[in-house]
């Protein structure tokens, strides 16, 4: 509970009272930086999440670099497989 002292007529001064609330509420910011600075779980996903964007970025790169080549390929490779297919 908060202190703050009384002047006649048992009103606290605002003043000393607003002090304690603001001092409370950043120590309690304070712990909650404290607790995630040391909580690794975070972290442990970003770096995943990190990961997987890598790769997913290495393959459509791969694509868009292989994609004619290997569209030609197989191109030739069925009409191979047709030419040999009609000719016996």
């Amino acid at each position: 509970m908060l202190w703050a002292p009384r002047v006649a007529g048992g009103t606290a001064i605002q003043g000393r009272s607003t002090h304690l609330t603001f001092c409370r509420r950043v120590i309690v910011m304070l712990q909650i930086v404290r607790k995630a600075i040391r909580d690794n779980k975070g972290v442990a996903a970003l770096e995943y999440a990190l990961l997987a964007g890598l790769i997913f970025a290495a393959i459509i790169g791969a694509t868009a670099a292989l994609g004619p080549k290997l569209s030609s390929a197989f191109s030739n490779l069925g009409s191979t497989i047709l030419l040999r297919d009609n000719g016996t």
